[in-house]
């Protein structure tokens, strides 16, 4: 939905989860409710601990792949996308970046 959205606006997004290095059991539950691809931590790669994240946190990537903004899930700015702030709070910042 925030894809469809975006592209009507005429922003094209890709986006990605990496599930923890301990979460391969549950892997097929987010494949099954994903649109997105998701890419598989590991131990040896520790892709979370590297980029000091934690569940549910969005790191914004800008079309030459630098980070251009990171949030944490318990951050001051909601990104709750069940709600409408979070929603609204993602989408706003996907679309100024370029």
């Amino acid at each position: 939905m925030l894809k469809a959205e975006l592209l009507g606006f005429g922003v094209d997004v890709n986006v990605v989860t990496i599930n923890i290095h301990n979460g391969v059991k549950d892997q097929d539950k987010l494949v099954e409710e994903c649109t997105y691809p998701l890419l598989q931590d590991t131990k040896e790669i520790d892709a979370w601990n590297v980029l000091n994240g934690t569940k549910d946190d969005f790191y914004f990537y800008d079309s030459q792949g630098t980070l251009a903004a990171y949030l944490a899930i318990d951050g001051d700015v909601s990104i709750n996308m069940q709600t409408t702030a979070g929603y609204s709070n993602v989408r706003d910042l996907l679309m100024v970046i370029e």
